[in-house]
């Protein structure tokens, strides 16, 4: 569940008893330039206080938010890892992909820890990131057109077929794959 505009504290307070298994926030406030991330600490005494044991799917260095110098992307990932289950980050906007080498900086940084990535996966563009990224948020490239919510059922299966058929090679790093 994504509610667009909410704290990702607030949110635990609106989902807390229901059977909501995770939330998504464009924006989890990490500060890579900081040991202190106030934000994160906030979002963790609002889970246990609720005693949610969803999967948080934290926003870094997503689209629409305070722009991360590519440089400074692996660390984004290390500074954001003990404050959500899931590392989340997207390409410039809703349909355009990340690059490869931004999945590759922030798996450097986030180490085995999951990653998930929004905007732009396609079955086109799928297999540079496989090396590199846990769970994928899908939707404009699988769509009949952009917000429409209706998938292409063949876009659909040939995308889940890359990513559940893919087989880690060589040695590049990649996460758990327990996303």
């Amino acid at each position: 569940m994504n509610l667009l505009g909410t704290e990702p504290e607030e949110v635990i307070g609106l989902v807390a008893g229901l059977p909501v298994g995770g939330i998504w926030s464009d924006n989890a406030k990490i500060d890579e330039m900081s040991d202190a991330q106030p934000a994160g600490e906030q979002f963790r005494q609002a889970r246990n206080k609720a005693g949610w044991k969803g999967l948080y799917f934290g926003g870094v260095a997503f689209k629409y938010q305070r722009e991360v110098d590519a440089a400074l992307l692996p660390e984004a990932a290390r500074k954001a890892s003990p404050w959500m289950d899931v590392i989340t980050s997207s390409g410039p906007g809703t349909g355009y992909a990340a690059t490869v080498e931004k999945a590759r900086a922030l798996r450097s940084g986030a180490g085995t820890h999951p990653l998930a990535l929004a905007s732009g996966v396609s079955p086109e563009n799928v297999d540079g990131f496989l090396p590199y990224v846990d769970a994928y948020l899908v939707a404009s490239e699988i769509e009949t057109a952009k917000y429409s919510g209706i998938l292409v059922p063949e876009r659909t299966k040939l995308l889940a077929e890359k990513i559940h058929g893919w087989e880690q090679k060589g040695s590049e790093p990649t996460g758990t794959g327990d996303v």
